[in-house]
């Protein structure tokens, strides 16, 4: 096997089998520890050194391996995530695992760049590398935000309060930092162990610590007692016969059902699901206005989901809000889903597979706005919306009292994307400190604290009605002051920082060489 040495680096340039199966191993390992760790909660801690094995692979990695170990481990990772996709067709799942995967291709090629950079440089560019992956993943109309690794902690009360600093994406960091710190231990050599050691462990047991502080402080603070009663109407309504004309007496019996139990709570608000007659401009129907009639006699407001055909052409997915005056107010979906409420270059594209099913491209409403409720500024999002930090965090902070996610999740039948749905809102409430209320067809419904914390909950695909009480005030968090994008400008700025450390050490060679052999423990130089 022939070796050579980059600033004391030693990388395989015929490496063996063994080199192959140890690598491919801890690339493979890291994809199923991550994959654990969304699917099973209470393995999210484990997420704290998941992605030490693919980052010791690395250290001896040459670019194409690491490029193929990356691949790997994201292709396992999301295979397990996203499994779900495969509801819509091969196509789909290969095409959005092959597209997430690549970004972790991506992440493991400039990993493989940084290892030349000193270790505190190196910890740092990792987990700033990691991030602003995530964070460019997740931007934009055709972002996709779903596994970003922030979300792995949601189960876990304490840790997951530091997102309502830094977001998500700051949770991201935090636990790439210590996942980094503890790959510099597990691959220094006998020389510098002892003091790269020390230092790494110290830096990760800070970073914990850190976590750890604001998770105890922000549990330990009180909240304004929930006050104002909510209801929302789960129907679990087939997918298909939502579409089916035959059936439409049927869909209308079971939600006029489910509705009048609802309003025997007497809630302040009562919420539909997203589009759950699938009819433009539902509200013009003799069935909704007699449902808004009921509302406005047990003094609700009564929000629905419906189609809603535009003055200038198309149709919007909205959520319209009535109160009881008979005020009525629109919010129409700003972040549609690529492929699933438009094709991208339908000309070129055509229909295939399930894009027959989208039928025509729906239109963006362009910026958000709230619904004047009766006791208060109401913040609404739709479906995927929810998954969009940036948008959330503005409705809230233009005045948002609550924030209500409306959502068809049936197109996912009974697999794990409802509930890694849920958890994504979940995460919304922390962020923003607000009170969060999803309403699904099928489930999981649900109501939410700012803590993050459960309060209600609904089964999938039960029938059923789910009520409790919110508070009507959203506290101030410093990511709500800031958002994602100072860390993700920091991000960039590390990662000079790091790319620079690396070409020194790069230009100094073997006079200052780095003593680390991953798969020995030997020193060099």
């Amino acid at each position: 096997m022939e070796e050579t040495i980059i600033v004391g680096i030693p990388v395989d340039k015929r490496p063996g089998v063994h080199a192959y199966v140890t690598e491919g191993g801890l690339a493979l390992g890291c994809g199923l520890l991550l994959g654990a760790c969304f699917r099973l909660p209470a393995l999210a801690p484990v997420a704290w050194v998941a992605l030490v094995p693919l980052l010791v692979a690395l250290r001896r990695a040459s670019l194409g391996r690491a490029v193929v170990w990356g691949l790997v481990a994201g292709a396992t990772l999301f295979g397990i995530l996203l499994y779900w996709s495969a509801i819509f067709g091969g196509i789909a799942l290969v095409g959005l695992v092959g597209y997430t995967s690549a970004w972790v291709a991506l992440f493991a090629a400039g990993v493989r760049f940084l290892r030349r950079a000193r270790p505190g440089w190196r910890v740092a560019g990792t987990a700033a590398l990691f991030v602003a992956i995530e964070y460019v993943r997740s931007w934009g109309p055709y972002g996709f935000p779903w596994g970003i690794l922030g979300y792995s902690q949601q189960p876990t009360e304490l840790t997951a309060q530091f997102a309502s600093v830094a977001g998500v994406f700051g949770l991201s960091a935090a636990v790439v930092v210590v996942n980094a710190c503890l790959a510099e231990i597990a691959t220094t050599g006998r020389q510098e162990r002892v003091r790269v050691g020390l230092r790494a462990s110290a830096g990760a047991a800070a970073t914990i610590a850190v976590v750890l502080a604001v998770g105890f402080v922000r549990t330990a603070t009180p909240l304004r007692s929930p006050t104002v009663p909510v209801a929302g109407v789960q129907p679990s309504i087939d997918q298909w016969a939502k579409f089916d004309a035959s059936k439409a007496d049927v869909v209308m019996r079971t939600m006029s059902r489910l509705t009048h139990r609802a309003l025997r709570s007497r809630p302040a608000l009562l919420i539909w699901p997203e589009t759950v007659v699938p009819v433009a401009d539902a509200g013009e129907t003799s069935f909704v206005r007699a449902v808004r009639r009921s509302a406005a006699r047990a003094g609700a407001d009564f929000l629905y989901g419906s189609f809603v055909t535009l003055r200038g052409g198309g149709v919007s997915n909205s959520a319209i809000l009535v109160t009881p005056s008979g005020q009525s107010s629109r919010y129409g979906k700003v972040h549609l889903v690529p492929f699933g409420e438009f094709v991208p270059l339908r000309p070129l594209i055509g229909n295939v597979g399930m894009l027959t099913l989208v039928g025509i491209d729906q239109v963006s409403a362009g910026r958000p706005v709230l619904l004047p409720s009766s006791r208060g500024p109401l913040g609404v999002v739709i479906c995927f919306e929810s998954s969009d930090e940036a948008l959330v965090r503005r409705i809230v902070n233009e005045g948002a009292r609550l924030l209500v996610v409306v959502t068809n999740d049936g197109w996912f039948e009974r697999t794990a994307a409802s509930e890694q749905h849920f958890q994504i809102s979940a995460m919304r409430a922390i962020e923003n400190g607000t009170y969060v209320v999803q309403v699904s067809n099928n489930g999981i419904s649900g109501i939410i604290d700012p803590r993050g914390r459960v309060l209600r909950r609904t089964d999938l695909w039960a029938r059923t009605v789910m009520t409790g009480r919110v508070a009507l005030d959203a506290e101030g968090t410093p990511y709500r002051a800031v958002g994602s994008l100072p860390l993700f400008l920091l991000c960039l700025g590390v990662l000079v920082g790091a790319a620079l450390s690396a070409k020194r050490w790069q230009c100094a060679g073997a006079d200052d060489k780095l003593p680390v052999d991953v798969a020995s423990g030997a020193e060099n130089g």
